[in-house]
């Protein structure tokens, strides 16, 4: 008899057993569908004309009661028989337990009529695993099974009464490690995620994609439906061995959740903790606790708390450090007057590419490192900078004289006759807003404010903002011209920074290893 869950789901060690008595009995053959031929596949007629009438066979060892040293082995054929939705339904769970894959659509599971179907590396292992066990020969499929990839199967065990997963540690800890042996992983700063700040951790090594981390579970381990397999990437959360990085600027992905949820959205990005890299065995490099953020947020508190620290000196060191605040373009568009007119951005392939580059963190990190080996990395910096002065001027909370200093700010970076990172703009206007800013701004310099707290030296040059003239008035005006310098920059990266940087190495290894559409 098959056993069921409360769910009506098959028991996992049932559903792997009638997988494999089912493709011993099913033909592995060529198969053609529009005009393409898939190899070693069935088609979902064949896979119900086999499950309708499906032999099962099975042996039970039990001890010789003349001699308990010897086993007698009794082998017992159990015939199954049912109705073409119901083939249909055990077939579905099949697909579920990523046993089968569509041929022409890996990523859609589900049981289709007129369907191809591959077999799965781990539909091969459970089919070799029954042979083993039933004693069954499999040589009339073997040249078929040799062609499909080989992968040693992670084995969960589960309650005997309900065959839900136990989360036995010694089975969490032989999948993560497993897990991590395989899955490919990039050092990402922090500068590179929207609304990460400096005095977090610099650098997260090992990071991978939520949906990496998913996919591999259920794909390479005993879970036999999504569901578990979020469970058990749960618990690699609950146990600290992976987190979340934040991303404010990604609404979805910038909160984490109290209950050891785990995320499988496009740009949900996990890094491996120390405590995971101890469990893994790996060489932990000296990154900072979380009780040393904490430290330096308790340190950071009283230091906005001290009256030797202006509004301004803040606001100061924010904007120094807001081109590692990169907001992603679902929140804002690349080019504010494009959206008011979109006869004067160009909308060709590279735009689009350049949108898809600086929503996706990674991705965002190798174009900055891109540019800065071309020694052009101040015009994403800009790009970074424009738009958090963008969002903040959306935000209800929108303080006119903090966005001036920190138009003031962007100015004196980018703009000004002394720029340190200037940018390279059109004559004309670079002299109209110097000439504006000059008439519009009085700057006072302030002394250089120490923050022992933080591990690296940062004692940037504070200032004094005083605007002459109508505060609202004077921040509409240098708005529309750093609209213009805006457009310029985004077409500048999308004519000549894209092109050259989509022919990277990295470029190209992260959309290979990324099907999907960023």
């Amino acid at each position: 008899m098959m056993r069921v869950t409360s769910t009506g789901r098959p028991f996992a060690k049932d559903l792997f057993d009638i997988f494999g008595a089912f493709l011993i009995q099913t033909p592995l053959k060529d198969h053609r569908s529009i005009f393409r031929t898939y190899p070693n596949s069935i088609t979902t007629d064949e896979a119900v004309l086999t499950l309708s009438d499906l032999k099962f066979v099975h042996v039970i060892r039990t001890p010789d009661p003349n001699d308990p040293n010897v086993q007698i082995a009794t082998r017992t054929t159990t015939t199954f028989s049912m109705t073409r939705e119901m083939a249909k339904t055990l077939g579905q769970h099949m697909l579920n337990s990523r046993l089968a894959e569509n041929a022409a659509d890996p990523q859609n599971r589900t049981m289709k009529d007129r369907a191809t179907w591959y077999v799965t590396p781990k539909g091969k292992y459970m089919v070799q695993d029954f042979s083993q066990r039933a004693g069954v020969s499999i040589s009339h499929i073997q040249k078929s099974l040799d062609r499909i990839d080989s992968f040693r199967i992670v084995k969960f065990d589960r309650l005997i009464d309900t065959d839900s997963l136990s989360f036995a540690r010694p089975n969490m800890t032989t999948a993560f490690k497993t897990m991590m042996a395989w899955l490919p992983t990039e050092t990402l700063l922090a500068d590179d995620v929207g609304g990460l700040k400096e005095k977090q951790a610099h650098e997260y090594t090992y990071t991978f994609y939520g949906y990496q981390c998913f996919e591999w579970i259920c794909e390479y381990t005993t879970v036999v439906s999504g569901e578990e397999g979020l469970m058990i990437a749960a618990e690699f959360v609950l146990y600290g061995w992976i987190v979340q990085v934040l991303d404010k600027s990604d609404k979805s992905n910038s909160i984490r959740t109290d209950n050891n949820s785990f995320k499988t959205t496009k740009r949900a990005i996990y890094y491996v903790t120390e405590r995971g890299r101890k469990v893994l065995g790996w060489q932990t490099k000296p990154t900072r606790s979380p009780s040393d953020v904490s430290l330096s947020k308790q340190s950071d508190i009283a230091s906005s708390s001290s009256s030797s620290v202006t509004q301004s000196q803040v606001l100061r060191k924010q904007m120094t450090l807001a081109k590692r605040l990169a907001p992603t373009a679902s929140d804002v568009p690349l080019s504010d007057s494009a959206s008011g007119n979109l006869g004067k951005t160009p909308r060709d392939s590279q735009w689009t590419r350049l949108r898809q580059i600086l929503e996706d963190p990674l991705l965002r990190m190798y174009f900055r490192d891109f540019m800065k080996a071309n020694f052009c990395e101040e015009n994403i910096n800009f790009w970074v900078d424009y738009y958090s002065l963008r969002k903040k001027a959306r935000s209800r909370r929108m303080i006119i004289s903090e966005l001036l200093t920190d138009c003031y700010t962007i100015y004196d970076t980018y703009l000004g006759m002394q720029a340190a990172s200037e940018v390279n703009i059109d004559h004309g206007l670079r002299q109209e807003i110097i000439t504006l800013v000059t008439r519009t701004f009085t700057v006072a310099p302030g002394s250089s404010l120490d923050m022992p707290f933080l591990n690296i030296p940062i004692q940037p040059t504070l200032i004094n903002v005083t605007v002459n003239g109508s505060n609202q008035q004077c921040l509409q005006v240098i708005m529309r011209m750093y609209d213009k310098v805006n457009d310029h920059i985004c077409r500048l990266m999308a004519q000549d920074s894209v092109p050259r940087f989509v022919k990277t190495e990295k470029y190209q290894q992260f959309m290979s290893q990324n099907s999907t559409p960023i």
